[in-house]
């Protein structure tokens, strides 16, 4: 048994690092947030709710059946539910009856309530898909974030070692004599800088991580990392041509965006010719089973009839027809196509300011991607640049020709350049990954 508890103890130790060392593409994102995205599931709420309305529009036009049973006491002068005379004792009683109700017409109401359901599932579907398009965004826009933070990271950490393998130095030629103390106060008050931005950086990195963790619904105690992007094909996406008007034309068509926009108004047509409907005359047929009993008559010693012989005597059958004309609504019905009709024109306005701003959006990813690949060209070769730059520097300061002032400048340069080249690169790296989300909507 001790072997076996040894065993299990190692494979939960197991399962702990390799659930610690969890790594996440940006495709696994995506994945657990339309699994798991509770504003996501909210809006597929809101499709299931649209589906049961629509099933209830479509059992309107079913008959409707109903069974009531009524039963009550009497006190003082009342009429025998049997036998029709006035009763002055004390009696109970009751009536019941089957019930069948169905509309025969009413101005179609009822056909157009179900197409708008139908239209409404429609707008719920691409309210839904306009809000993962934008969940995408956000995290590809996150862990663009998270990617830079983590190689800048890279970069301090790099830097607060090789400075320190320079104070070291620093410190042996102090101790002969060959330099002031001045040089090592220099490097260890850059090494103190250096400290404080990782861990500026670091909790930068937290926050970045705590909404990612935020948007995919994973618990707070859910360790994870992302997976380290494959830039190789930079070169490839710097010539890919980028055809705006093939862009534009594809939003206008496919985004959810403005296809909820058209099924709203879609919507609204059919709420205003469901109003305008409200003018037609309504016919209704309903047909019902009764009877009633006396519960005081129900003495078979006395000669009286027993319950179910009083419901069978009693039983009464009818049918009726009901036909409904609207003369005069107090103005009801015509304020509410007056209303639906400035709700249609408040629904168009709003669907071209949708478009306005989608096009508008999606020229900015563009032009984002545009800046991007020609600050791309430009970054790389100042870094290349700066990186011969500070080699040269760099062996000027070991022969002693300029002071470690100087030193650090240089290296302060070649910093700031491979920071831009390494953010222009991500850049245009997921900015042409924006532009993929909206080449496949």
């Amino acid at each position: 048994m001790r072997w076996l508890m040894t065993f299990m103890t190692g494979l939960g130790v197991l399962c702990l690092q390799a659930q610690a060392q969890t790594s996440l593409s940006l495709e696994d994102c995506y994945r657990l947030a339309m699994e798991q995205n509770l504003t996501i599931q909210q809006f597929q709420n809101d499709v299931r709710i649209q589906e049961i309305e629509k099933s209830t529009a479509q059992f309107q036009l079913l008959p409707s059946l109903t069974y009531d049973m009524n039963h009550y006491f009497s006190f003082g002068k009342n009429i025998d539910p049997v036998t029709n005379s006035f009763a002055f004792e004390r009696f109970s009683g009751g009536e019941m009856g089957l019930s069948l109700r169905m509309t025969i017409f009413s101005g179609f109401r009822n056909l157009l309530s179900i197409k708008q359901q139908e239209f409404g599932i429609q707008e719920a579907l691409y309210i839904q898909k306009a809000a993962e398009l934008d969940l995408k965004f956000s995290l590809t826009q996150l862990y663009a974030d998270q990617i830079l933070l983590e190689e800048k990271i890279k970069v301090i950490q790099s830097n607060i070692e090789t400075l320190e393998n320079e104070l070291n130095i620093i410190y042996e030629k102090v101790e002969i004599g060959r330099l002031s103390q001045y040089e090592a106060y220099t490097f260890e008050a850059r090494v103190s800088t250096e400290k404080a931005e990782y861990l500026q950086v670091k909790n930068e990195s937290a926050v970045v991580l705590q909404k990612i963790r935020e948007l995919l619904n994973l618990p707070v105690d859910t360790s994870f990392s992302l997976t380290p992007v494959d830039t190789s094909e930079i070169e490839k996406i710097y010539y890919n041509p980028i055809y705006e008007g093939e862009i534009l034309k594809l939003i206008r068509q496919n985004h959810p965006a403005l296809r909820q926009s058209d099924a709203q108004i879609k919507v609204s047509e059919m709420i205003l010719k469901v109003a305008n409907r409200s003018f037609f005359p309504t016919l209704r047929i309903g047909g019902s089973v009764f009877s009633n009993y006396n519960v005081n008559l129900g003495n078979s010693q006395n000669g009286e009839m027993f319950l179910p012989q009083q419901v069978q005597n009693n039983l009464g059958q009818y049918l009726s027809f009901n036909l409904s004309i609207p003369v005069f609504t107090q103005m009801g019905n015509m304020n509410r196509v007056k209303q639906e009709k400035i709700n249609l024109h408040t629904n168009r306005l709003r669907r071209t300011e949708q478009e306005n701003a989608v096009v508008s959006s999606t020229l900015q990813l563009i032009n984002d991607f545009n800046t991007s690949r020609e600050r791309y060209i430009i970054t790389r070769e100042a870094w290349e640049k700066n990186i011969l730059s500070y080699t040269l520097q760099e062996e000027k300061y070991r022969l002693g020709k300029i002071s470690s002032v100087e030193l650090l400048t240089a290296r302060d340069i070649l910093n700031d350049s491979n920071a831009a080249f390494l953010q222009s690169k991500l850049a245009l790296y997921f900015s042409h990954l924006l532009l993929d989300l909206i080449d496949k909507i």
